[in-house]
């Protein structure tokens, strides 16, 4: 970068940032000092030359410092005309941010159009909004140099998101990507993050998020004990009744359940593995006992939906930590099972094991609490919300199967 081109950058760089370039008035002038530009006399030579041929084609002025006329420049400040900031630009090579703003907007844009889920479809319209306002990049999610990069994570993005059958991370890199390492290599960083920014993830570990999108490692395994029978698309049929230890099936097998048969009348669904094994010692021969693992994968969900509809009469709990985590995978539950009952997450389990409580030091954390103490979908756990955000406490489950 010659002197020119560097003198330019530090001008533009300060006109990027004032209330003027973010389309508000201002009479301030956009002023730079010189001792940044140069450390022997060569370079003061090269400053100076550079100096008065920017200001030979109107871009900049500058002025002297006292008694130095000729020998130490004071300040320098910008030509904020339009057709001289444009130039301003073209000469010092710089990206023109307010063009590469609009256009990482409107390759947001069509991102957004393109997402189905709705979380991520509004972050990413709130990102949007307020890069338009402030004219900043949300440089947390976006490079503020590259848009072609910026381009692909978005496509990237909007493949895991609208993702509809269970793939392992390889193959679906190798799919969308041509290579088997590219998404883990290069994507899955950025896209993690978007989807965590949204919100709703904010508990889940990253493999556990890109599998409520049908991205795994491996296929999936469910866990469960219970007396049920399913019926496969090959006309194959297995009953599990027999299994008083547990049994496993994995995502594959879901896919190509047509029936699913309980004779039962309770099933609860766990969160937590330990409390799982420790819960079916001990179940009855009349529950249905499915480990949920604390996501709710879509091949999940497609298992639930099964068992629900040939269960008319199926009384169903779920229990899991008396945290967000826990509250949100009761409603995600609840979606399939409006009649949803909470087991030992109530106010009474919490105050009776206060001793074992975890303390919540995250502000943000409580925040999140008290939204939704205002949310009418939680009512359901208000009663505890008020003492958890009163004692600034949480409880896992696992402490409860603690002797």
């Amino acid at each position: 970068m010659n002197k020119s081109e560097e003198i330019l950058n530090a001008l533009l760089a300060k006109w990027e940032k004032s209330k003027a370039f973010k389309g508000g008035e201002s009479k301030r002038r956009i002023l730079i000092s010189s001792s940044q530009f140069y450390s022997s006399l060569k370079e003061k030579n090269d400053f100076l030359e550079a100096l008065h041929f920017l200001k030979s084609i109107g871009l900049i002025d500058f002025s002297w410092c006292k008694n130095e006329d000729g020998n130490l420049v004071d300040k320098i400040w910008l030509n904020t005309e339009k057709e001289k900031i444009k130039k301003a630009y073209e000469i010092s090579k710089r990206i023109e941010l307010s063009s590469y703003i609009n256009e990482l907007c409107s390759l947001i844009k069509k991102a957004e159009d393109r997402i189905e889920k709705k979380e991520i479809k509004e972050f990413l319209s709130e990102e949007r909004a307020k890069m338009e306002k402030s004219r900043k990049i949300s440089a947390s999610y976006f490079k503020t140099d590259d848009n072609v990069a910026n381009k692909d994570v978005l496509d990237a993005l909007c493949a895991v998101i609208n993702n509809k059958k269970e793939e392992t991370l390889r193959v679906f890199s190798a799919k969308e990507f041509g290579n088997s390492k590219t998404f883990e290599n290069v994507y899955q960083s950025p896209v993690l993050k978007i989807i965590k920014a949204s919100g709703k993830f904010k508990e889940d570990k990253d493999d556990q998020i890109l599998a409520q999108f049908n991205l795994v490692r491996y296929p999936e395994v469910l866990e469960f004990k219970g007396r049920m029978k399913i019926n496969l698309s090959n006309g194959d049929s297995f009953d599990f009744s027999s299994f008083f230890w547990g049994a496993y099936i994995n995502s594959m097998t879901v896919e190509h359940i047509e029936k699913a048969d309980l004779n039962v009348a309770t099933m609860i669904c766990i969160e937590n593995k330990a409390n799982y094994y420790n819960y079916i010692r001990n179940s009855g021969l009349d529950e249905f006992v499915f480990f949920h693992g604390g996501f709710h994968s879509p091949q999940k969900v497609r298992f639930l939906t099964l068992l629900k509809a040939n269960s008319f009469s199926l009384k169903v709990y779920h229990w899991g930590d008396i945290d967000l985590g826990g509250f949100r995978i009761f409603n995600s539950i609840k979606e399939i099972f409006p009649c949803l009952i909470p087991y030992r997450m109530d106010k009474e389990t919490l105050e009776k094991n206060i001793d074992k409580a975890i303390e919540i030091t995250d502000e943000g954390y409580i925040e999140e609490l008290k939204k939704l103490l205002g949310d009418k979908d939680y009512e359901v756990f208000h009663p505890v919300l008020k003492v958890m955000v009163e004692k600034k406490i949480k409880l896992e489950q696992e402490s409860l199967i603690i002797s």
